[in-house]
């Protein structure tokens, strides 16, 4: 799981959530994921070599 102390959501990129499983934005491959609030989630990219972490929100108010 991810571990949400440290990370500053302000920095991080943000994604809309759709009806369709969310990927990393960079490289495709499935993300692991916590929830924040009821409507925005915290993803990393399961790919070691990328690990990319973003933000994704249920409307269209991200960071």
């Amino acid at each position: 799981m991810l571990i949400l102390d440290k990370i500053d959501a302000q920095n991080l990129d943000c994604y809309i959530l759709n009806d369709y499983p969310t990927t990393c934005g960079l490289c495709g491959a499935q993300t692991d994921f916590e929830d924040i609030t009821d409507k925005i989630q915290l993803h990393q990219c399961l790919d070691e070599s990328c690990g990319y972490k973003f933000i994704t929100e249920e409307d269209e108010h991200c960071f």
